[in-house]
């Protein structure tokens, strides 16, 4: 865990390699898209950010994007910062919520293996993401999609939070490229700011030992 992170805190910034590849995608005749869009046309690409850490990182991704279209931003709940949110909204970008309402619901009751889980854990799930929701439109702007962040518990568990019903788009698992710089026949890259730059190595520190535990 520690080599992980030290690896990560100590990585060079790959901002020339992130907008050299949207250059890449517009040059090739499509347009950049957000996720709110889906499933589009032929011509979409769609581009989606997983706040996970490091917003401020989102934030600097966000105006490369800006100059060749729009995409998905996606917060949890404390890497949002109000200001760094609706500067990306203002962008033109979708800004919406990265939940992972089953795995806090599986942290609280203790839950380690798929047997300790029930179906009343799931419901209780299910009615706080509405809530999440809710919170969301009353804070921010009205939410069109979500996508559900891949805590470490729920690889533990073996279940991911996109398994709860929240009558809101959510293109998780939808297939798509991670982290790389290369076109693909999807048209669907996911991008983590944290992992292309890192601006504030002391607070993705706590976010990262939070996680773990």
């Amino acid at each position: 865990m520690v080599k992980r992170i030290l690896k990560k805190m100590t990585m060079k910034p790959r901002i020339a390699e992130y907008e050299n590849f949207l250059q890449r995608i517009v040059g090739a005749g499509y347009t950049l898209s957000p996720l709110q869009e889906w499933p589009g046309e032929d011509y979409h690409y769609f581009l989606r950010h997983d706040v996970d850490k490091d917003p401020e990182a989102a934030l600097i991704l966000g105006g490369i994007a800006a100059k060749y279209g729009q995409a998905s931003f996606y917060f949890r709940w404390e890497t949002m910062v109000p200001d760094v949110m609706r500067c990306l909204y203002q962008m033109g970008h979708e800004v919406s919520l990265h939940y992972e309402t089953l795995a806090n619901v599986f942290r609280e009751n203790g839950v380690k293996r798929v047997k300790d889980i029930t179906l009343k854990m799931v419901k209780e799930a299910e009615a706080k993401l509405a809530d999440e929701i809710a919170l969301f439109e009353i804070l921010f702007w009205p939410v069109e999609t979500i996508i559900a962040h891949g805590q470490i518990r729920n690889r533990k568990v073996g279940i991911p939070n996109s398994v709860l019903n929240a009558g809101i788009a959510d293109y998780s698992h939808q297939p798509h490229n991670t982290d790389t710089a290369e076109l693909s026949e999807n048209r669907y890259i996911l991008i983590h700011p944290c992992h292309w730059i890192v601006t504030s190595r002391r607070e993705r520190l706590i976010i990262d030992w939070k996680d773990k535990f």
